[in-house]
């Protein structure tokens, strides 16, 4: 029988564990992402030198754990993907710090879909969808892009070229979960990028993760 799931890739789930777990935990135990990326009253992000750490570690070329970005094939492999943050000015101060980076700042577009809004309520328009293609261009090979996002372009959404999510929110419900981890699935082929065989889900809160997917 001809197999109706053929041409999706296959999603491969990494989870990770956080540094000072203890430090940044919520009631349940979990990795509190609020906490971690809790903003001041000027916009700036309270442990932006830890921010700064997570992001050096998972580009660490020297790290035996495998961080998704720690190498240039790995880089190549995820040249667009998709990163939930917990609230929209989390989202801001983040993007400023991204910017900073001396791996993503320079190889990676930053589109930030919830600059400009006060809150979000999950629904995207076209001119949030025309942010990542102007962006990722006509050329997606040529290009890397990291789509910052709450809620926005987590449903009923599909940019084909991404081929990873990442979650670094309190994401409690299965059906939000899944529907966020399902943007990466999506069928896509390029002459240069070839087809699209693998995608992937980035974890950094494995026992909500786990307790989520179960």
């Amino acid at each position: 029988e001809p197999n109706p799931y053929e041409t999706l890739p296959k999603v491969s789930m990494y989870t990770f564990e956080m540094k000072n777990k203890e430090r940044f935990a919520d009631e349940s135990k979990s990795f509190n992402f609020r906490e971690f990326f809790r903003v001041d009253e000027k916009g700036e992000l309270v442990y932006k030198q830890e921010v700064r750490n997570f992001l050096d570690n998972i580009t660490n070329p020297d790290s035996s754990n495998n961080y998704p970005f720690s190498t240039k094939a790995y880089r190549k492999e995820l040249r667009h993907t998709l990163w939930l943050m917990p609230g929209v000015k989390e989202a801001n101060a983040f993007e400023n710090v991204l910017k900073e980076h001396p791996i993503f700042g320079k190889e990676y577009r930053i589109v930030n879909v919830v600059r400009g809004s006060t809150s979000d309520d999950g629904i995207a328009d076209d001119a949030d969808i025309e942010k990542v293609r102007s962006a990722i261009t006509k050329d997606p090979s040529q290009t890397k892009t990291i789509t910052l996002t709450v809620r926005k372009l987590t449903t009923g959404v599909n940019i084909p070229e991404w081929t990873a999510v990442l979650f670094l929110s309190n994401t409690n419900s299965a059906m939000n979960y899944l529907q966020a981890a399902f943007r990466a699935q999506t069928p896509f082929s390029h002459e240069k990028l070839k087809k699209k065989k693998n995608c992937y889900v980035f974890d950094f809160a494995p026992d909500r993760a786990l307790t989520v997917m179960a």
